[in-house]
């Protein structure tokens, strides 16, 4: 589009805008009732001004690109002899796993990877040592490209770290984020290699009679509450030093009303509380267990070895 042409279009914008607004206002009718008009941007004038509303389409119909994506046009090339058109897009429907944004405090993504260093084709380390005092990931074993792919959704994008930030906003525990983090990781791991093998047998009619399979299916209860109490450990930890981020850090967070004591006692109440509930859960675990299942299992008679 030449110079004269944008200017032309511009008057035209507003008149277009400015007019149909009016005669929407006036005649006080959806806009979907207003009938199409000829809009030449070649010198000619307006026939009549169409008032196309937000999220609304021109010819009064739905357009979608591939199916998904809505696609609006405001002004077609039909309205201009061909010489332009207007079209508005603003979203697109969801497709897909959700892609990890961490707009605000960086710090606490950056401590959990135990990334120090920036870099493209950042890793995702499933080993190492945080090492705080030499700002440094000993002994790493890591998977190329994977943590700036979980970032940015791209193998290649460059992944910030620790070093980018002062060191007074990095987590006060560092290294204990950092494991409670990845033993969270790794304990959910195993738990979907376990259920999944143990789905296997059970498909397979094997499940009941597969003692061993029983035996660590019955010592891994624990581990469900192991792991979520170090995810809580982990948004904890890495959400240190601020209470509110940026603004208020969490030595200033305690109450000036009330009293050590008041604390201890709160403390030791909820403690006593989960204490009874675990007795209760231990319990009543430990009398279905005792019960054994409903119908006996019926095994496979064993053959035995005939010396010939």
């Amino acid at each position: 589009m030449n110079r004269k042409q944008f200017v032309k279009f511009a008057g035209l914008n507003a008149a277009v805008a400015v007019t149909g607004g009016l005669v929407g206002c006036a005649n006080n009718k959806p806009t979907n009732a207003v009938p199409p008009a000829s809009v030449t941007a070649k010198g000619a004038t307006p026939g009549k001004a169409v008032y196309v509303p937000n999220g609304k389409n021109r010819f009064q119909r739905e357009l979608m690109i591939w199916g998904i994506i809505p696609f609006q046009i405001k002004v077609s090339g039909k309205d201009t002899d061909g010489s332009f058109f207007i079209f508005e897009h603003a979203k697109m429907s969801k497709g897909g796993p959700p892609r990890h944004f961490h707009y605000n405090q960086d710090e606490w993504f950056y401590a959990m990877e135990g990334k120090f260093e920036g870099g493209t084709r950042a890793g995702v380390a499933l080993i190492g040592q945080p090492n705080v005092e030499a700002r440094r990931l000993d002994n790493p074993i890591e998977v190329p490209g994977a943590l700036s792919f979980l970032a940015y959704g791209h193998f290649g994008s460059f992944v910030h770290g620790l070093n980018d930030f002062p060191k007074d906003a990095w987590p006060d525990n560092l290294e204990l984020l950092y494991y409670s983090f990845h033993i969270m990781i790794t304990l959910g791991t195993l738990f979907i290699v376990l259920m999944g093998f143990a789905t296997l047998q059970n498909w397979r009619g094997r499940l009941e009679s597969s003692r061993l399979l029983l035996w660590v299916l019955i010592l891994a209860f624990p581990y469900p509450y192991i792991a979520n109490t170090l995810g809580w450990m982990t948004a904890e930890l890495g959400r240190q030093p601020w209470l509110i981020y940026g603004l208020f850090h969490t030595r200033d967070g305690y109450s000036k009303v009330v009293s050590n004591g008041d604390a201890i006692f709160t403390l030791i109440g909820f403690t006593g509380l989960y204490f009874v509930i675990g007795l209760l859960f231990l319990g009543l675990t430990g009398l279905e267990i005792g019960k054994g299942p409903d119908n006996e299992v019926a095994l496979a008679p064993r053959k035995e070895a005939v010396l010939v």
